[in-house]
């Protein structure tokens, strides 16, 4: 039997309490929480915001890793240095307590062997939040957005499969749809009780 990783009873009612924050914004706003090294396609989504398709976003990232001066220099080389910040490492709590401020949570990991067998629990802290998720088509990852319909699935470390994707989210209706449908199923399926039974 497989026990998941799945957020307790009380950090779901947390991220589901969370205000929704209304501001007046032109830009998709896209946030990544997490570590950042080569292997969670942050490469992806700066090379993907940099064509035609991405250049309507923006990308907030909240983590610190190996990878991170590499990241930096990367977006500052695709000359998108004005529509990405990195915030570094930053408090875990704090970190959730600004997931409402954006539009959709990105999970770009490269689907490679790490990936086969587990799913994130940045998933579902989005899930639980009310955010739409995008993310690589990790088989694990990719099973619960396409069962849930809280999001979409981009070809791994394919930025055009990135930036085309972007485009299911540019309707409010569509994403506010997206993050009930996950956070239902983060408060009925996807939750502690049921793995803990």
């Amino acid at each position: 039997m497989i026990v998941g990783n799945t957020p307790t009873p009380a950090r779901v009612e947390r991220l589901k309490g969370l205000p929704q924050v209304h501001e007046q914004h032109s830009l998709l706003r896209l946030v990544y929480l997490g570590i950042v090294e080569w292997s969670r396609g942050l490469d992806t989504v700066l090379e993907g915001l940099a064509l035609p398709g991405g250049s309507g976003a923006t990308l907030d990232v909240f983590g610190d890793g190996k990878g991170l001066a590499k990241a930096r220099e990367k977006a500052a080389s695709l000359d998108i240095v004005d529509r990405v910040v990195f915030h570094g490492r930053v408090p875990y709590d704090s970190a959730l307590d600004k997931l409402r401020r954006f539009d959709v949570g990105l999970i770009p990991h490269h689907a490679t062997r790490l990936w086969q067998n587990t799913l994130p629990n940045k998933l579902f802290d989005y899930m639980a939040a009310g955010l739409p998720v995008l993310a690589s088509d990790m088989p694990p990852t990719r099973r619960v957005i396409q069962q849930t319909g809280c999001g979409a699935v981009f070809r791994s470390q394919s930025s055009e499969s990135f930036a085309q994707q972007l485009s299911l989210f540019s309707d409010p209706r569509a994403r506010d749809a997206m993050g009930a449908a996950g956070q239902g199923a983060v408060a009925t399926r996807y939750a502690w009780e049921q793995d803990a039974q």
